[in-house]
């Protein structure tokens, strides 16, 4: 089993602070293995001391000039079963007080209120951190329904995403949304380009109409350790997209979203 840990790292203007806690504790979805790496059911008063007595000396090399954080927990930050929301208040409040030049703070989280996906979180939360800017992260992974709930296991419906986003608005927050380049067995780099393109102009669609800020994160899709993407790879049904592909298919996607991330990196899950 992995030791709970906080663990953070800088990336130019942008701080990633990795939270080895509880997973996630959705446990449908068929690409991700992030549960098989999270620190176990530790007791939620533990992980808040391990916080409490780590935070400070992590962010002690980190420049005071970032402008971003990315917080990830292996679940759902918001999710009270997963993180604690004093833990999560004090890690908000020890950021304010360190990076006067912070601008975002971006959280993963799935929709449902089970996983503390609701308006009074979202207020609450987004009140605290003012005037820095609350955003969510959310795994909407592709346009395509079928391949999204059937094959991708991710249990999310258009018209949850939709409701969801303007929760979002209403509350003061943005969207940062995962699309994935490649994300099911069968599909070519050229149908996957198109895949990603379609998905983006949708979201941004949906976005516009609502009238929320959001930007695209496009991670390259790829054959983690005990997921179906292991098996599709075993039986030659999957390959990840090539290098190639990756770099037209951002540039695509940029022109469309020219504030869009590219999520390369497979955080070591790799089969």
């Amino acid at each position: 089993m992995n030791q709970p840990s906080l663990i953070c790292e800088q990336k130019n203007y942008r701080l990633i602070i990795v939270l080895r806690g509880r997973p996630c504790r959705y446990t449908g979805c068929n690409f991700c293995a992030l549960p098989s790496v999270a620190g176990g059911n530790v007791a939620h008063n533990e992980f808040h001391e391990l916080v409490s007595l780590n935070l400070n000396k992590a962010l002690a090399q980190v420049d005071v000039n970032i402008q971003e954080i990315f917080l990830y927990n292996f679940g759902n930050v918001l999710d009270p079963e997963n993180l604690l929301p004093d833990t999560l208040d004090l890690i908000v409040d020890t950021c304010k007080k360190k990076f006067h030049k912070l601008s975002i703070l971006s959280m993963d989280n799935r929709l449902e209120p089970q996983y503390g996906f609701t308006e009074t979180r979202l207020l609450n939360v987004h009140k605290r951190l003012q005037p820095i800017q609350t955003e969510i992260a959310v795994g909407y992974e592709t346009h395509d329904a079928s391949i999204r709930n059937r094959v991708l296991g991710k249990g999310l419906s258009d018209k949850r995403f939709s409701n969801a986003m303007k929760l979002l608005a209403q509350n003061g927050w943005i969207a940062r949304i995962y699309l994935i380049l490649k994300p099911s067995l069968g599909m070519s780099d050229d149908s996957a380009t198109k895949e990603i393109i379609d998905s983006v102009e949708y979201v941004l669609k949906v976005a516009k109409k609502i009238g929320i800020q959001t930007r695209i994160h496009m991670n390259v899709g790829y054959v983690a350790r005990g997921t179906s993407m292991e098996q599709w790879a075993t039986d030659g049904e999957y390959t990840p997209p090539s290098q190639a592909t990756v770099t037209k298919a951002f540039a695509l996607v940029q022109a469309l979203n020219p504030t869009a991330i590219l999520g390369n990196d497979d955080e070591g899950l790799s089969a």
